[in-house]
């Protein structure tokens, strides 16, 4: 009788183990973690990446605050250039959060960080600008095949999803008016 419980014990335990495996999986699929080569695609949408991933949880915060994820999540094409939590975190803590709390500058720097089109990495080194849904353009350069936008270094390059690309950077950019 007691083999029996340790039996049944045994085939819950695995069976529940087997199941958070499961979520596990669904969850790095869906694109928590944005480590997707450029070959496979990291999630549904540019919104659900960047409201999902886990480096990148100051930008998703603020992209929910000023509505974009649903631009973002829209049928697109989009290029983001993804600031990275540690880009927010480079930025002087009153300048952080005085851009946080007013959600129409941010928006407006937010904008600035995506091109209304899908643009790969061969694409991207070989332009020199490119115009971003803010009206204004993006200087880019590329320098022993490092990517350059504004200034800030692409880290994670050719993130691709459904309805565009992700590029995460080192910097949160700030269109020239904003300066």
């Amino acid at each position: 009788m007691e083999l029996k419980n340790i039996g049944r014990y045994m085939l819950s335990t695995l069976a529940i183990g087997l199941i958070a495996l499961g979520s596990a999986s669904s969850v790095e699929a869906k694109g928590k973690n944005c480590n997707a080569s450029s070959k496979k695609t990291c999630c549904k949408t540019v919104g659900a990446c960047v409201t999902s991933c886990d480096h990148l949880k100051t930008l998703g915060s603020a992209v929910k605050k000023t509505g974009m994820s649903r631009t973002l999540s829209g049928k697109g094409p989009y290029t983001v250039f993804a600031p990275s939590d540690a880009a927010f975190d480079k930025m002087p803590k009153a300048e952080r959060e005085k851009l946080l709390g007013d959600s129409k500058q941010l928006k407006k720097v937010l904008a600035y960080h995506v091109v209304p089109k899908k643009l790969g990495k061969d694409e991207i080194a070989a332009l020199r600008s490119a115009k971003t849904l803010e009206g204004e353009s993006v200087m880019i350069n590329s320098k022993d095949g490092t990517i350059f936008i504004d200034g800030a270094v692409v880290t994670k390059p050719d993130l691709k999803c459904g309805n565009g690309t992700i590029y995460v950077i080192d910097e949160v950019l700030i269109p020239a008016r904003g300066k």
